[in-house]
């Protein structure tokens, strides 16, 4: 979303394996040469301890993080659909004092969707509280 791309109505996955007061997501820069690796990596999810086909927790941004984000760039959090997407209304299209309030949507976080890396050092590599670095690192905007 940028300040020539507006949409009225965005949808989002997330991912329903953290609670909703974690504001983790993935920072795909976590692995590169300048966070102390000598090779670059990039992210990718990778399947998880049950095997093909079935993929890592170490995915995505947790429902709070999305809020969050969409928060700081002008939209509202109007609906989850569990387990799939987060819809996001423009802030300026939502009626004053009808906001939902995030708790409103507790049903559809820390649900048991994806199984831990096969490398738990990953987490380390990769997720990040996005309340944390978004005021710090202009990257995330």
């Amino acid at each position: 979303l940028t300040k020539r791309f507006r949409p009225r109505v965005v949808s989002i996955e997330y991912n329903a394996n953290w609670p909703l007061c974690n504001l983790r997501t993935v920072d795909c820069a976590g692995g590169r040469a300048s966070r102390g690796s000598a090779v670059q990596e990039s992210f990718e999810c990778l399947p998880s301890m049950l095997g093909p086909g079935t993929f890592e927790n170490i995915c995505g941004a947790s429902l709070a993080a999305i809020a969050r984000a969409a928060e700081l760039r002008g939209y509202t959090l109007v609906w989850v659909e569990p387990l799939l997407d987060a819809y996001l209304v423009r802030s300026d299209l939502v009626c004053k004092g009808e906001e939902p309030d995030l708790s409103e949507f507790a049903y559809a976080v820390n649900l048991t969707v994806h199984s831990p890396s096969m490398d738990p050092s990953r987490a380390g590599r990769w997720l990040v509280d996005f309340g944390q670095v978004a005021a710090l690192d202009a990257h995330w905007f």
